[in-house]
């Protein structure tokens, strides 16, 4: 087994902020927390780095054996960012419909098609109702972060007329809350939730057991931030063998970053 002071590797630090995610959303940790340890997470150079920022939660499911990093093979994921990136330009990931979709896999690849299915929050009329209530309900889209399962969300928002606080809601068909979500940057820009086509996220969504090597992933969400870099969604998938990728996207489609899972 590793050592604490074991280098870390990119599917070690998604693992802890997949954790760190589902931490937040079941209430273990609040926003500023969250935001907090996810930057640590992704600066993290050791295992036991990683370890510190988990050790007091209560996980879903345990983080896997962590072995020392391998070498990597990146010539493998070529074919993936160049069929993520056409995706801009009006080809797709996969093509989202309610209740299923289908996903498609690197350019070149023979597979047969993989139905997923989408529900709840994750359908094109889940997706509008959560924006449409959180209108109604809030007063505003304009989120400091909104993470968005299939049954739930976690919406987190500066305190009106403080925009260095922030406040949280979760919402499951009607926003509860507001919770003291700790403190913000006020100069980091809230993010529009309706900005974003759901056409295109939930597309994303669709293809993310291909293009993010993530085979009957049990656990699928979006994340929607500005960074200070401009407006993005985070598209992450996992399954119970703890295969976790994540990928990027502008709310154009266009394709920021992709980390697919790399087998050990």
């Amino acid at each position: 087994m590793a050592s604490s002071r074991t280098r870390a590797r990119d599917a070690d630090r998604t693992a802890t902020c997949t954790a760190l995610d589902h931490a937040l959303g079941d209430g273990q940790l609040d926003g500023a927390e969250h935001r907090e340890r996810t930057a640590t997470a992704l600066r993290a150079t050791t295992l036991g780095e990683l370890a510190a920022l988990v050790d007091d939660l209560q996980l879903s499911r345990p983080l896997p054996e962590l072995r020392p990093a391998r070498t990597r093979r990146p010539a493998r994921w070529v074919g993936l960012v160049v069929s993520l990136v056409l995706l801009a330009a009006g080809f797709g990931i996969g093509r989202a419909t309610a209740p299923e979709a289908v996903g498609t896999a690197a350019a070149g690849a023979q597979i047969d098609p993989r139905f997923v299915t989408l529900k709840g929050l994750h359908t094109p009329e889940g997706f509008a109702q959560f924006v449409a209530d959180m209108r109604a309900q809030l007063g505003t889209t304009l989120a400091d972060r909104a993470v968005v399962y299939p049954e739930y969300a976690s919406v987190t928002v500066a305190v009106p007329g403080a925009p260095a606080r922030a406040q949280s809601y979760t919402y499951r068909g009607g926003m509860d809350g507001p919770s003291t979500a700790g403190t913000r940057d006020a100069k980091v820009p809230l993010v529009d939730v309706a900005a974003f086509d759901p056409a295109i996220a939930l597309r994303l969504l669709a293809g993310a057991p291909q293009s993010l090597n993530v085979t009957d992933p049990t656990s699928r969400y979006l994340i929607f931030e500005d960074d200070g870099k401009g407006p993005h969604v985070a598209v992450y998938a996992s399954n119970d063998f703890h295969e976790t990728g994540y990928l990027v996207a502008r709310p154009d489609g266009s394709i920021v970053a992709v980390h697919p899972h790399e087998p050990s």
